[in-house]
């Protein structure tokens, strides 16, 4: 479901962030695929720390 959304938001011209620590998918196979592959090409990835830091 993530995927899809970034790629929605992508598509209306909208900068993504997604906070790998905060997202699943069914397996961990899956979600590293999709944070791995087309996700890394949509948005900015970070981890939570990364995240917070970031807006501190």
């Amino acid at each position: 479901m993530v995927e899809g959304t970034t790629w929605s938001a992508v598509d209306m011209g909208v900068s993504c962030i997604v906070i790998e620590d905060c997202v699943c998918a069914g397996d961990e196979a899956s979600h590293k695929a999709a944070i791995d592959t087309s996700l890394t090409y949509l948005a900015d990835i970070c981890s939570t720390d990364e995240f917070v830091a970031a807006i501190s």
